[in-house]
């Protein structure tokens, strides 16, 4: 051989979505998202396994199940577990479990005393409890997967399929809230969510029944949200 060499990188320049392996695949958010009152989680997912425990979104070290909070999919069923000093509690999707045959909206919101879960705008369970203690620093948020301390551990739970349009809020989705944005992405108008698709205020109007309009959301309730549509690596 002459000892000549060619690298060549591949970068994926149009990614909608992230797709975990499985293995070793997942996104580090690091000490973010530690919640101590009202909050809501929502992605898009698509499966390639159910066994097990995969893990969609945590903020928790896997050996400590006194702090932090894991949004889980366990043989199937859609499992949001929260820790704090009253000890664990969950929120399930119950005999109603999700597949590998299509994508799935996953929900949950924290109102400051009851968490519901949502299954494509669904409401599948509920139950009262109060805010996750918060993690320390060193124990990271992670998409696809749960940290496993110490830190020089790789993670654990990791999910095996498709992620898609993730979003984090500081407040308590109503069910039409969850409804008006789950098949559209959103923007910000102003000091307003709006969609993209259907460019009206997101207001969640009328959630209880009651004839009355609920708060709407405002832009700045959005802390975290991951379109998964920019340049996204090699």
């Amino acid at each position: 051989g002459s000892g000549c060499s060619d690298d060549v990188t591949v970068t994926i320049t149009s990614c909608t979505t992230i797709d975990f392996d499985g293995v070793n695949d997942n996104i580090t958010f690091r000490n973010n998202y530690n919640f101590n009152g009202t909050f809501s989680l929502e992605t898009w997912v698509k499966p390639n396994s159910t066994n097990g425990t995969r893990t969609v979104l945590s903020k928790k070290d896997a050996a400590d199940n006194t702090k932090g909070y894991a949004l889980n999919i366990v043989g199937g069923q859609v499992v949001f577990n929260w820790h704090n000093n009253s000890g664990t509690g969950s929120v399930t999707s119950g005999a109603n479990t999700i597949g590998t045959d299509r994508w799935y909206h996953l929900a949950v919101t924290f109102d400051g005393s009851q968490y519901i879960l949502y299954v494509d705008g669904i409401q599948l369970g509920s139950a009262n409890g109060s805010a996750p203690s918060q993690t320390a620093a060193n124990v990271e948020a992670i998409l696809g997967a749960m940290d496993q301390l110490p830190s020089n551990n790789s993670p654990t739970n990791y999910f095996h399929g498709w992620i898609d349009e993730v979003r984090i809020w500081n407040s308590a989705l109503s069910i039409e809230h969850i409804r008006q944005m789950m098949n559209q992405r959103i923007e910000a108008s102003g000091t307003d969510v709006i969609g993209a698709v259907i460019p009206t205020r997101i207001n969640g109007k009328d959630a209880n029944l009651d004839g009355l309009e609920d708060t709407a959301l405002t832009w700045n309730n959005l802390v975290g949200y991951y379109r998964m549509n920019v340049s996204c690596g090699d």
